[in-house]
């Protein structure tokens, strides 16, 4: 039986750790540190407050959290019918992003629509993609793309993070080279195939290119705007290098939200500014296990040593209770005594 390929990660990190585990089913195991007990389900753990964590689930909400704490998010507005999405659209005078306030992986999101049917085509997108039905408006902020892992005020691990894009060959067509790398997915687990859909029309219209031009050998054409991995995204280990202020919106970010462990986006703009573009609570591991270049990082070892170390300040606790209760019998037995001689 397979297991999921955030599961497998935690499973090769607990070889390695005091734990035993069981594999439930591909996507679930349950994990054994004495006493102690566990469930992991793909990359969800239970490192987090189950409150905090539903709280990322819904985009607009944790936005207007971290807006509230003072922190750089980007202009947003929720709506759920197209009339409504119409009238909210009059508040921004700049380029937008369009997406499902319970999105995942990039799905249903829409970046920079220019015509107003373009807009509200994107609206239906996202609604369709969205359990809730809401949709969130955003102000677009162009920049680097970084995800940021932050575990009990820390940062672990962080890749720079790149749209799908092909390079030219100088022989084949945009359409072709999609189709070859399509191909090379399907024996590389680690890569996801690129969708040729309305984003990546609107984004190689923006950059005056047709699906069948031909590229210059060398030449890099991006086909998305957003940077999620499940959309043919490519990745960059960068721990080392990235700016201060996105490691402090990070790890602001995470606490503002009572996350002990989240995966938080983070877009650098050209003047120096760093944009919280969304939190999450279970990140995936593929990011930082496969990055296109630079080192390896094992986050799952990370987590579950943080999960073991709380589980061993409980045990603590618990040996310590029995010497307090005694404390307490002895004192509760000197004042009786004191009572007794005085009668």
């Amino acid at each position: 039986m397979a297991a999921n390929i955030h599961l497998q990660q935690y499973l090769n990190a607990a070889d390695r750790l005091p734990l035993s585990y069981s594999k439930l089913d591909s996507g679930t195991a349950e994990f054994r540190y004495r006493t102690h007990r566990f469930l992991i389900i793909g990359a969800d753990t239970p490192i987090n407050d189950s409150s905090s964590a539903t709280i990322t689930r819904y985009k607009h909400r944790s936005q207007r959290i971290l807006a509230e704490k003072g922190l750089t998010v980007p202009r947003f507005e929720k709506c759920s019918t197209e009339k409504e999405f119409v009238n909210r659209l009059k508040q921004f005078d700049c380029d937008i992003v369009v997406k499902p306030t319970d999105g995942i992986g990039g799905k249903g999101v829409s970046i920079k629509p220019q015509s107003p049917e373009d807009k509200r085509e994107a609206f239906r997108i996202a609604k369709a993609e969205s359990k809730t039905g809401r949709v969130l408006i955003e102000q677009y902020i162009e920049g680097s793309h970084y995800r940021i892992l932050i575990l009990d005020g820390k940062m672990i691990a962080a890749a720079r993070r790149y749209p799908a894009s092909v390079t030219g060959n100088g022989s084949d067509t945009i359409d072709s080279l999609i189709n070859s790398y399509n191909l090379a997915c399907k024996h590389d687990s680690s890569r996801a195939p690129i969708r040729v859909d309305s984003e990546v029309a609107n984004c190689l219209r923006e950059q005056n290119i047709a699906i069948t031009d031909i590229p210059a050998a060398g030449v890099r054409i991006e086909l998305r705007r957003n940077c999620n991995l499940s959309t043919g995204g490519t990745t960059a280990e960068c721990t080392d290098s990235v700016p201060e202020v996105a490691i402090r919106e990070a790890i602001a970010a995470a606490g503002s939200l009572c996350l002990r462990f989240a995966g938080v986006d983070i877009i650098y703009t050209p003047g120096g500014e760093a944009f919280i573009n969304e939190v999450n609570c279970n990140p995936g591991m593929r990011i930082h296990y496969y990055p296109s270049s630079g080192r390896t990082i094992d986050v799952a070892r990370y987590v579950l040593q943080a999960i073991l170390d709380e589980y061993d300040r409980m045990d603590l606790q618990l040996l310590a209770a029995p010497k307090t209760a005694l404390d307490h019998v002895e004192v509760l037995e000197g004042l009786t005594d004191t009572v007794n001689d005085s009668l």
